[in-house]
């Protein structure tokens, strides 16, 4: 388990490290929750949300 207390810390965790399901906050410091799942997406188009 991983923890960030904003999108773009969450974001660098996705690319850098192997994640299983991403659970976020919709209202989140800079990058909101669905930026961050775009994002993440883009990234890793099978992550489940």
């Amino acid at each position: 388990v991983q923890t960030a207390n904003d999108g773009e810390t969450a974001l660098a965790h996705i690319k850098e490290c192997s994640v299983d399901l991403l659970v976020a906050d919709v209202r989140m410091p800079g990058m909101s929750g669905i930026d961050l799942i775009l994002a993440a997406r883009a990234e890793l188009p099978s992550l489940p949300v």
